[in-house]
């Protein structure tokens, strides 16, 4: 049996039928429903707020039409972010409430957990970009800046998109089981594994160890939820990162959300344009660069 006999690609070109001799669930498993409300509350409320968070951050970057690679990075990183947090924290807390497993709903399931995996590939992929890129910046000869450099990049970049296509279409997904409150390759939790090569972030390692350990191994039911918080937090971690850490990122949020009448009341005035033109600042005789996160004051020279 091939992996594309049990992928999305398979599904899509045979009529959106799901691979008989894989796929079909017995009758005992179409009956019982485990409903989770408290984990299923949390996954979708929290989804939800991380959703809300990183859309404005998503706007910013694509506005900003920067072409710096690292910048092209965050931007495709955050498309894998959104959306796993879709299948991760939206549809687990809904599916957690329900009840529901991919028996009850194998075709919405399965898709689901196809994109999930994908975006999951492809957000590893682009978390190793970024550190590589970190890594270029504290150290400029480090052997792999070649990597961002303008021609080269592009292709890296391309490769990053089909290796989230072919993780997306062309490989076996994830499939959502109420009684663990957690994302399997077999719905009856079957004994199979994914390897990934190297992971630099935290959130997505720990995600990434113990999903590996609970698909081939039997795993307490508290691990299995701690694996899925940890998914949930490897997509979501980036979008609380921007808005606290990233300034550039999070003054341009300000600035599109709160209106220029209000950040003038509460003399929150994002960019030296707006410093420049506060009256209250021209009549002081100084200028005071408030940036959200930093205060500089700087005296007029007489």
């Amino acid at each position: 049996m091939s992996n594309f006999q049990m992928s999305l690609a398979y599904m899509l070109t045979h009529s959106f039928t799901l691979y008989p001799d894989r796929y079909k669930c017995p009758e005992n498993m179409m009956i019982v429903r485990t409903e989770r409300p408290i984990l299923g509350a949390y996954f979708l409320i929290s989804g939800l707020i991380l959703i809300l968070f990183y859309t404005p951050c998503f706007i910013v970057m694509v506005r900003s039409k920067c072409q710096v690679p690292a910048f092209q990075v965050m931007l495709i990183l955050s498309v894998f972010d959104i959306l796993s947090l879709s299948v991760n924290s939206v549809i687990t807390g809904v599916l957690d409430l329900m009840g529901a497993s991919f028996c009850h709903y194998p075709l919405f399931i399965f898709c689901a957990g196809a994109i999930g995996k994908g975006s999951w590939m492809g957000g590893c992929v682009a978390c190793i970009l970024l550190a590589v890129d970190r890594c270029v910046e504290v150290n400029s000869k480090f052997r792999l800046g070649f990597l961002f450099r303008k021609k080269v990049f592009r292709v890296v970049f391309c490769l990053m998109v089909l290796y989230w296509i072919y993780s997306w279409a062309f490989t076996k997904p994830l499939l959502f089981t109420s009684e663990y409150s957690s994302w399997f390759f077999d719905p009856k939790i079957g004994k199979e594994i994914i390897m990934q090569a190297v992971i630099l972030c935290t959130f997505h390692a720990i995600a990434a160890y113990i999903y590996v350990y609970m698909q081939f191994f039997h795993s307490p039911p508290w691990l299995i939820i701690i694996g899925q918080l940890a998914w949930q937090w490897s997509n979501g971690c980036f979008c609380v990162s921007y808005l606290t850490l990233n300034q550039a990122i999070r003054n341009a949020v300000v600035r599109m959300i709160v209106p220029k009448s209000i950040r003038e009341r509460l003399d929150l005035h994002i960019g030296i344009d707006e410093h420049l033109m506060n009256p209250r600042q021209q009549e002081r005789g100084t200028i005071a660069i408030n940036t959200v996160s930093t205060l500089v004051k700087v005296d007029t020279i007489m």
